[in-house]
């Protein structure tokens, strides 16, 4: 059987468990079309290198009416799987649509008779998150279409080669310490998080130090960080530094205000047992349910939460218990087993009319 896919992006959530079942199958051969070379695939896997860039919209809508038929002919293509949120119609091969994010959600005009068209097509569809699931229910696919085989969560194998002593003793003085992650999104927020520790310094007098972690293209992350009277007890860490991916491992708890792009950091965080603050939205209670500390992000609410982690080490065991259990539908042998199962299925659901809200 041969299985082709087509990724928008080299680091699309659908590649992973596509390694892992052509590692499995290796009688089977994985056709994958893309736009530049992807290293590190298994012997089974035939790149086709196309030119269409997935953000230019009409050049790969031609490509998939017009290229993409022929090429699923020459390599006797068994199965398509796309996560460009599109389909090609002139085909009768199974077919079958994942989303990793909700960017279907900004199609609008003569681009959303193209992504209903898909849908519609589809011989199932599959999602990496159950709130990516429930925004595509509103598009009033059959609910039986969708299925939700969730990311698989790799760990970090760093945070386990370094002792946590050693760690803490090159970054924080050798203390505890909260760390937040400071990328393009979270940046708007780190303020407030400052403003926050400040208020546990004064509620708690402690050595706990706070790390963060700059992922963000600028050097200066905090405006007239040197008049910030805990200046001293805060590590401004960039990634590239050598054990800097460690730690989040090894943090005393991580405070997650950014996006779910971002989301490998608290998840890594609930790996290792470490507990997670998130904010308080609709996302975060779909991804995290019980194994997250919730909070508005304001000063005196985080401030009240890293005080909760701080004062009680029973709710913080109890946290990082609820978060394990949250780890368990991320792994990635299972989001593989759902995908290949589906496609070796090759189900294909009676076809229902779509129509957007």
């Amino acid at each position: 059987m041969t299985i082709a896919v087509h990724i928008s992006d080299p680091e699309s959530l659908l590649l992973d468990p596509l390694r892992l079942v052509a590692a499995e199958q290796p009688e089977d051969r994985f056709l994958l079309f893309c736009n530049e070379t992807i290293e590190t695939l298994p012997e089974n896997f035939l790149q086709v290198i196309i030119p269409p860039k997935p953000k230019n919209k009409l050049p790969l809508f031609y490509w998939y009416r017009y290229k993409l038929p022929s090429l699923l002919k020459k390599y006797n293509a068994s199965a398509f799987i796309s996560d460009a949120g599109m389909l090609s119609m002139r085909s009768d091969l199974p077919q079958y649509l994942f989303f990793g994010n909700t960017d279907f959600e900004k199609i609008n005009g003569y681009w959303s008779r193209i992504f209903l068209a898909g849908l519609l097509k589809a011989s199932a569809i599959f999602s990496a998150e159950d709130f990516i699931s429930e925004k595509l229910k509103k598009f009033k696919v059959p609910e039986e279409k969708i299925q939700t085989i969730y990311r698989g969560i790799k760990p970090l194998p760093a945070a386990e080669n370094i002792s946590a002593v050693l760690l803490k003793e090159k970054f924080t003085d050798g203390v505890d310490y909260f760390i937040y992650p400071v990328d393009e999104y979270s940046a708007a927020h780190t303020l407030t998080v400052l403003k926050a520790f400040s208020q546990l310094k004064k509620w708690q007098k402690t050595s706990m130090k706070l790390v963060l972690l700059n992922e963000t293209h600028s050097e200066e992350i905090v405006s007239d960080f040197k008049n910030y009277k805990y200046r001293d007890e805060v590590r401004i860490i960039l990634p590239k530094e050598k054990n800097a991916d460690s730690l989040i491992g090894h943090a005393f708890a991580v405070i997650f205000f950014s996006v779910y792009d971002a989301v490998l950091h608290p998840f890594h965080a609930m790996m290792n047992k470490v507990p997670v603050i998130a904010a308080e939205n609709e996302i975060n209670k779909s991804l995290f349910a019980k194994g997250a500390l919730y909070t508005d992000i304001t000063a005196t609410a985080l401030a009240e939460r890293m005080q909760m982690l701080y004062k009680d080490e029973q709710y913080k065991n109890s946290l990082v218990h609820e978060g394990s259990l949250v780890l368990s539908k991320y792994d990635p042998e299972q989001t593989a087993h759902l995908l290949r199962e589906e496609i070796n299925n090759k189900r294909v659901i009676p076809l229902k009319k779509i129509t957007a809200e």
